[in-house]
């Protein structure tokens, strides 16, 4: 059997909001399932549309009691959602919140009802605020203390280690909000002091990686794009779960917008408040930053010398203090980081393919997967400029009542297959 084939729908359970009620609505999935995640969201989602036919037994008197109004659908209610692959794979999702349920319509004495779906602890940050001075600790360890404190979360965490050390202030803001901003002034620990941090949520966890330790893992999954026609019961064609299905490259570099962002250089101007002054600017070349990184695409990132001395971007910022009366209290000097973080952020971009897979649920936004596409009338040689390394930026797992699918959006900072391995 292919992952393509159909996935079975083992537990589909929805408790309203008051927790009084729980009904499992598993047989009565007639529609489509997607589950996302992305690498610059904290959150995750999901649709799906429910037929209902009213015989739920959602109580022990109504027999014929529809789920919109016999639960009732408000919003608010907790779903959990365990669905089975042709691979024995799970998707096990046991954190989710409907939060837009719609009643699309009634035909044949059946209602089709869509849930629209995110994790749980979106509404946690809704109703947080982080109202102290976070202490002039790496930068890791005050988003572990927020996730920990205000958010007050019990999913896993994964952080990258980061020598930024530097106080802020939470401003009354919403936890999301202050991690968000925190990411592109973080510094990683390598001798570089690389900048650029993301913050996601996958069924792994929270998430506060270096996008250069994010680039540096090795891929988790081959996947290859085959111009001859196979089948699972042909032993020489391969593995047809590792076959993709479908592939359209949307980019390969936006010279424009690397201009606009800062990606062949930068210069920066810090106004000084207590000395009602500015410094002097300076340039950053990015290509610096860029070759002390892990790239997933060619071993170098280049420019030209014309392009590395206009510096294309000009940063204006306050000179950062930890306390406001006390010009001598520097905070972490983000003068270069902020131009290089956006350079570092911009040029992930450079290469971004779309590919449709069988399902597989093994995989989470943040994985670098391998992609091999085959050169144009030919299935022994593999077009170098479009295989290699890739970062899943995007993921949807999509199911139907007869297929299951796994769409990727991948990204790579450089473009071409990596000759050479760290």
């Amino acid at each position: 059997m292919s992952a393509s084939e159909y996935s079975k729908i083992l537990q589909f359970e929805i408790t309203s909001a008051n927790g009084e009620k729980t009904v499992d609505v598993s047989g009565g999935f007639g529609g489509y399932f997607t589950f996302y995640e992305d690498i610059f969201s904290p959150v995750m989602t999901a649709n799906t549309i429910i037929m209902d036919s009213g015989k739920n037994s959602i109580t022990s008197k109504k027999y014929n009691e529809t789920l919109f109004s016999g639960l009732p659908l408000n919003g608010g209610e907790k779903v959990k959602i365990k669905i089975q692959n042709q691979n024995d794979q799970i998707l096990d999702l046991k954190s989710m919140v409907c939060y837009k349920p719609s009643l699309m319509n009634t035909k044949d004495n059946k209602q089709t009802t869509g849930l629209s779906m995110i994790s749980d602890d979106f509404f946690k940050n809704e109703k947080v605020r982080v109202k102290r001075k976070l202490k002039e600790n790496p930068t890791h360890e005050n988003v572990r203390s927020i996730l920990k404190t205000e958010l007050n979360t019990d999913k896993e965490i994964q952080l990258s280690p980061a020598t930024s050390k530097f106080s802020y202030q939470g401003n009354n803001r919403k936890p999301y909000t202050v991690i968000m901003s925190m990411a592109p002034q973080t510094v990683g620990d390598k001798p570089g002091k690389v900048a650029g941090y993301i913050f996601y949520q996958t069924r792994r966890g929270y998430n506060f990686r270096s996008i250069d330790e994010l680039s540096a893992q090795p891929p988790i999954e081959n996947y290859y794009m085959s111009n001859v026609m196979q089948t699972q019961y042909d032993p020489k064609s391969g593995n047809p779960d590792k076959k993709i299905l479908a592939y359209n490259q949307e980019m390969v570099g936006d010279y424009m917008k690397k201009a606009q962002t800062g990606s062949f250089g930068a210069i920066r101007y810090n106004f000084d408040p207590f000395l009602q002054e500015m410094d002097d600017n300076a340039t950053f070349d990015f290509a610096l930053q860029a070759n002390s990184s892990s790239l997933l695409g060619k071993n170098e990132y280049k420019l030209s010398d014309e392009e590395i001395e206009v510096g294309s971007r000009i940063f204006v910022g306050l000179k950062n203090s930890q306390d406001p009366l006390d010009a001598s209290n520097l905070n972490l000097d983000f003068s270069s980081y902020s131009a290089l973080a956006s350079g570092r952020y911009n040029i992930l971009f450079t290469q971004v393919l779309n590919i449709t897979v069988p399902s597989n649920f093994d995989l989470h936004a943040g994985d670098v997967i391998n992609v091999d596409v085959p050169k144009i009338g030919c299935n022994f040689e593999f077009d170098n400029n479009l295989s290699g390394l890739y970062l899943i930026k995007e993921l949807c797992h999509y199911i139907d009542e007869s297929n299951s699918y796994t769409s990727l959006r991948l990204v790579r900072d450089t473009q071409g297959r990596k000759t050479k391995f760290a």
